[in-house]
Protein backbone atom coordinates (compact mmCIF):
# COMPACT_ATOMS: atom_id res chain seq x y z
CA UNK A 1 0.00 0.00 0.00
CA UNK A 2 1.59 3.59 -1.51
CA UNK A 3 1.96 5.78 1.62
CA UNK A 4 0.83 9.71 1.10
CA UNK A 5 2.51 12.49 0.34
CA UNK A 6 0.68 15.16 0.45
CA UNK A 7 0.94 18.34 2.57
CA UNK A 8 -1.30 19.63 4.79
CA UNK A 9 -3.12 22.08 3.68
CA UNK A 10 -2.86 25.76 5.04
CA UNK A 11 -5.86 27.70 6.27
CA UNK A 12 -6.00 30.28 3.56
CA UNK A 13 -5.95 27.47 1.42
CA UNK A 14 -8.64 25.39 2.58
CA UNK A 15 -11.03 28.71 2.80
CA UNK A 16 -9.98 29.06 -0.55
CA UNK A 17 -11.37 25.90 -1.63
CA UNK A 18 -14.09 26.60 1.03
CA UNK A 19 -15.27 29.85 -0.79
CA UNK A 20 -14.72 28.58 -4.36
CA UNK A 21 -17.63 25.41 -3.20
CA UNK A 22 -19.30 28.51 -1.39
CA UNK A 23 -19.58 29.95 -4.29
CA UNK A 24 -20.55 27.12 -6.28
CA UNK A 25 -23.37 26.33 -3.65
CA UNK A 26 -25.05 29.80 -4.26
CA UNK A 27 -25.00 29.71 -7.99
CA UNK A 28 -26.73 26.46 -7.72
CA UNK A 29 -29.08 27.33 -4.95
CA UNK A 30 -29.77 31.11 -6.20
CA UNK A 31 -30.35 29.47 -9.81
CA UNK A 32 -33.15 26.93 -8.73
CA UNK A 33 -34.40 29.46 -6.32
CA UNK A 34 -34.60 32.12 -8.73
CA UNK A 35 -36.36 29.71 -11.30
CA UNK A 36 -38.89 27.96 -8.81
CA UNK A 37 -39.69 31.11 -6.69
CA UNK A 38 -39.00 34.55 -7.95
CA UNK A 39 -36.72 37.09 -6.25
CA UNK A 40 -38.03 35.76 -2.82
CA UNK A 41 -36.40 32.11 -3.66
CA UNK A 42 -33.30 34.05 -4.73
CA UNK A 43 -33.33 35.35 -1.19
CA UNK A 44 -34.15 31.71 0.14
CA UNK A 45 -30.79 30.76 -1.58
CA UNK A 46 -28.85 33.21 -0.23
CA UNK A 47 -29.95 32.60 3.24
CA UNK A 48 -29.19 29.17 2.92
CA UNK A 49 -25.66 29.78 1.59
CA UNK A 50 -25.24 32.31 4.19
CA UNK A 51 -26.59 30.14 7.02
CA UNK A 52 -23.82 27.75 6.01
CA UNK A 53 -20.97 29.44 5.59
CA UNK A 54 -21.83 30.64 9.44
CA UNK A 55 -20.99 27.58 10.24
CA UNK A 56 -18.40 26.02 8.19
CA UNK A 57 -15.37 29.01 8.53
CA UNK A 58 -15.69 28.71 12.42
CA UNK A 59 -15.59 25.03 11.95
CA UNK A 60 -12.27 25.13 9.52
CA UNK A 61 -10.74 27.81 12.17
CA UNK A 62 -11.41 25.32 14.74
CA UNK A 63 -9.49 22.68 13.16
CA UNK A 64 -6.72 25.18 11.65
CA UNK A 65 -5.90 26.47 15.27
CA UNK A 66 -5.89 22.73 17.59
CA UNK A 67 -4.68 21.21 14.20
CA UNK A 68 -0.96 20.48 15.39
CA UNK A 69 -1.71 20.19 19.15
CA UNK A 70 -2.76 17.38 21.58
CA UNK A 71 -6.30 19.19 21.29
CA UNK A 72 -7.01 18.14 17.80
CA UNK A 73 -9.48 15.76 18.29
CA UNK A 74 -11.16 18.21 20.41
CA UNK A 75 -10.73 20.77 17.51
CA UNK A 76 -12.47 18.44 15.19
CA UNK A 77 -15.81 17.70 17.58
CA UNK A 78 -15.67 21.30 18.13
CA UNK A 79 -16.12 21.85 13.93
CA UNK A 80 -18.69 19.30 14.46
CA UNK A 81 -20.84 21.42 16.61
CA UNK A 82 -20.07 24.67 14.34
CA UNK A 83 -21.03 22.90 11.08
CA UNK A 84 -24.20 21.78 12.20
CA UNK A 85 -25.56 24.10 14.98
CA UNK A 86 -25.36 27.00 13.05
CA UNK A 87 -27.18 25.97 9.66
CA UNK A 88 -29.44 23.81 12.03
CA UNK A 89 -30.45 26.49 14.34
CA UNK A 90 -30.31 29.64 11.20
CA UNK A 91 -32.73 27.12 8.79
CA UNK A 92 -35.12 26.79 11.72
CA UNK A 93 -35.58 30.09 12.48
CA UNK A 94 -35.93 31.08 9.13
CA UNK A 95 -38.61 28.53 8.79
CA UNK A 96 -40.33 29.79 11.20
CA UNK A 97 -40.31 33.93 11.32
CA UNK A 98 -40.46 34.83 8.07
CA UNK A 99 -43.07 33.27 6.19
CA UNK A 100 -42.04 34.02 2.82
CA UNK A 101 -38.68 32.46 2.95
CA UNK A 102 -40.72 29.03 3.88
CA UNK A 103 -42.54 28.77 1.07
CA UNK A 104 -40.04 28.93 -1.11
CA UNK A 105 -38.09 26.16 0.60
CA UNK A 106 -35.71 28.00 2.93
CA UNK A 107 -34.95 24.91 5.32
CA UNK A 108 -34.53 22.86 2.54
CA UNK A 109 -32.21 24.85 0.46
CA UNK A 110 -30.38 24.93 3.96
CA UNK A 111 -30.21 21.18 4.30
CA UNK A 112 -29.04 20.55 0.84
CA UNK A 113 -26.15 23.42 1.12
CA UNK A 114 -25.69 22.36 4.40
CA UNK A 115 -24.71 18.66 2.37
CA UNK A 116 -22.82 19.79 0.25
CA UNK A 117 -20.57 21.96 2.47
CA UNK A 118 -20.42 19.12 5.08
CA UNK A 119 -18.79 16.93 1.93
CA UNK A 120 -16.29 19.80 0.76
CA UNK A 121 -15.10 20.90 4.63
CA UNK A 122 -15.09 17.41 5.84
CA UNK A 123 -12.14 16.78 3.00
CA UNK A 124 -10.69 19.81 3.75
CA UNK A 125 -10.41 19.04 7.42
CA UNK A 126 -9.24 16.13 7.02
CA UNK A 127 -6.40 17.53 4.62
CA UNK A 128 -5.68 19.96 6.97
CA UNK A 129 -4.45 17.07 9.95
CA UNK A 130 -1.49 16.35 9.37
CA UNK A 131 -0.36 12.05 9.00
CA UNK A 132 0.63 11.37 11.93
CA UNK A 133 -0.56 14.06 13.47
CA UNK A 134 -1.57 13.32 17.76
CA UNK A 135 -5.26 13.36 18.06
CA UNK A 136 -5.50 13.43 22.04
CA UNK A 137 -4.37 9.76 21.85
CA UNK A 138 -3.72 8.83 25.51
CA UNK A 139 -0.19 7.92 26.44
Amino acid sequence: MASSSLAPLSLPTALACLFASLLLAAVAMGSFGLSSHGNVGLLAAAFAVGACSAGAVPALLAVALTRSTPMALAGLLLSMLFRTGAPLALGLIADARFPDLAAAGVFGMTVACYLWILAVETVLSVRMIAPGADLGRAR
